[in-house]
Formats: structure tokens, sequence, C-alpha cells
């Protein structure tokens, strides 16, 4: 613990320690209250927890909306959040990572639906966190968004190797301030922003859903060269570590 509040790591990063803390604990108050009088004990040793945890679900779970959230915050003078920016925020950033990922997910399914009509799409995005809100919060398993990052890299690889499908389309999740890919732009006719995430209080609030239309290239190869690319280098770079 002395080494996450040194370092300054996110507060949910120590929630793998707590089990183990639990564990013990439980065994060692049982030990304690296992004989005599002391057995009694084990009726507050239940009790506490409970007690101490109604004050904590007011204030510490987001059971309302954010802006009565934040409201409630700022009467009690509990209104300022560090994030890992180093600014300071109204909101919590464990809360503001969530907000806009259903809204992220109904607007992909939109334009999937309105382009898939006539066209095979696929659907791509910058993070993780964004295909994991649209694979979460989508309504259909018409598609699964995918994505170059962390896991998403080796689903992507098995997807594009077992599909035949010819793409001629493409939806793209872009975080925001950053713009579709140069090399993009040659690989398809036109690139359109069709909509965002607009929830005053998202992290990601502005993350944009790009519309790439009409392949020149083959869709499925294309992606699948970026792809190998970088598993490669995820690779070598695994090697070099090694190594050293």
């Amino acid at each position: 613990m002395l080494i996450f509040v040194y370092f300054k790591a996110k507060s949910y990063y120590a929630i793998g320690l707590y089990p183990i803390y639990m564990a013990f604990g439980a065994v060692y108050i049982e030990k304690i209250f296992e004989t005599g009088w002391k057995r009694w004990l084990r009726v507050l040793a239940i009790a506490l927890p409970v007690l101490f945890f109604i004050p904590m679900l007011k204030r510490s779970f987001p059971l309302k909306e954010p802006n009565q959230l934040i409201e409630d915050a700022r009467k009690e003078g509990l209104d300022k959040h560090r994030w890992e920016d180093g600014k300071e925020y109204p909101i919590s950033q464990d809360f503001a990572d969530m907000l806009g990922w259903r809204e992220l997910a109904i607007k992909t399914e939109s334009l999937f639906f309105k382009i898939n009509k006539e066209k095979s799409t696929i659907v791509i995005c910058d993070n993780y966190g964004e295909a994991g809100a649209i694979n979460y919060y989508k309504a259909t398993e018409a598609f699964r968004a995918q994505s170059f990052n962390a896991d998403y890299l080796i689903w992507l690889d098995e997807e594009l190797k077992k599909s035949n499908i010819e793409y001629s389309d493409m939806i793209f999740v872009r975080q925001p301030g950053r713009d579709a890919p140069a090399e993009a732009h040659q690989a398809f006719e036109n690139i359109v922003v069709v909509d965002s995430i607009t929830h005053p209080w998202a992290r990601e609030l502005g993350t944009r859903i790009f519309w790439f239309k009409n392949a020149k290239v083959n869709l499925r190869e294309y992606l699948q060269t970026i792809v190998t690319s970088q598993l490669n280098e995820a690779k070598t770079g695994k090697r070099k570590e090694e190594n050293q």
C-alpha cells in the first residue's frame, strides 16, 4: 500500500490485495473469538463492517446521476477529485471513465446497421476500453468491436484469419484529439466524422466515431497486415526483454 501511495497509483490498483487481507483477517478473528465470552463478539465483528459501510455507500458509490453526485459532494466539501493528469475535477476519475460507454455503444451500433444494410462493415476502436464498452452495451450480436490494443489485437488476428467476409467499410472509434490515421486516407475513398461522445462528465468526452467509406484496397488483408506487424513488434520487444 505504501508503494502504491508513493508512486501515486490509481486507487483500484490495490483491489488485488484485499482478498488476501480478508482471508487472513477472517481466520485470525475466528481464532480470537473462538472460545468463552469472546464468541459473542463475532456478532460485533459482522455488524461493524456493515455499520461503516452505510455512510460510505452514500459518499463512495455512484448510485445517483452524475449531476446529483456532484451537487451532494459540493455541499459536503468533497467535490475535489484529482485525476491522473494532476488536475482536479468535480467527479472521480473511476466514475468518469465509465460515463459515455452506453452512449458510444448505441451510436456505434446505430451507424453499423445503417451501413451494413448494403455493405460489409467492421468496427475498430482505438483502445480496449472502447471496444469492451461497445461489446458490453450493444443490443445485438450482429458485430463485435475490435481493437489493435491489448488482447484485442490477438482476437482481431483470429477473426480476420477465420472470416471470409470482404469488408468494404470500417467504423473507427478514435480518442479525443486524435484524427483519422494519415495512411487511412489513401486506403478509403472518403472519411467522415459521424458522431461523438457528448456526455459532459465523460472522461472521453469528444471521442469520435468515424466512417471510413469504400475501401480502395482489400480491407481484410489491409487490417491483417497491420495486425501482423504489431504482433511481430510485440514479440520482438518481448524477446529483447528476455535477452536483457
